[in-house]
């Protein structure tokens, strides 16, 4: 599991190591945006094909739509919404799960090699 984040360097690596979430994630990688460029690279450096990639997020236009573009999964759980978010808020899309707080999370994860159980989505 990776940290997908953007922001400064430094400031993103030093919050991520006082969030005590280090020892759950493979490793961080920060970039200045998040891009289907920047994802399909992720994959790249990771060894993932865009279809095994799971982003979750809480900002539709950040965190979703890239990777829906280049045909990952994505779970949408918004914290807050902004005008370009509010526009996304009924959007359908084959590989798109809404969630409205983190801890339902686990209930779409499976244990085996595939991140999603995807008889779940029925």
């Amino acid at each position: 599991m990776i940290v997908f984040t953007k922001g400064e360097l430094l400031d993103q690596e030093n919050k991520f190591q006082r969030s005590g979430l280090r020892p759950y994630f493979d490793d961080i990688v920060i970039v200045s945006d998040k891009t289907p460029d920047a994802y399909t690279r992720l994959c790249k450096q990771f060894g993932v094909k865009a279809e095994q990639l799971l982003a979750v997020g809480d900002s539709y236009s950040e965190d979703v739509a890239p990777v829906l573009k280049i045909g990952g999964w994505a779970i949408h759980i918004p914290n807050y919404m902004d005008n370009e978010d509010r526009s996304y808020l009924n959007k359908i899309h084959p590989h798109l799960i809404r969630l409205s707080r983190f801890a339902e999370l686990t209930n779409f994860l499976s244990p085996n090699s595939r991140l999603i159980d995807e008889r779940k989505l029925s």
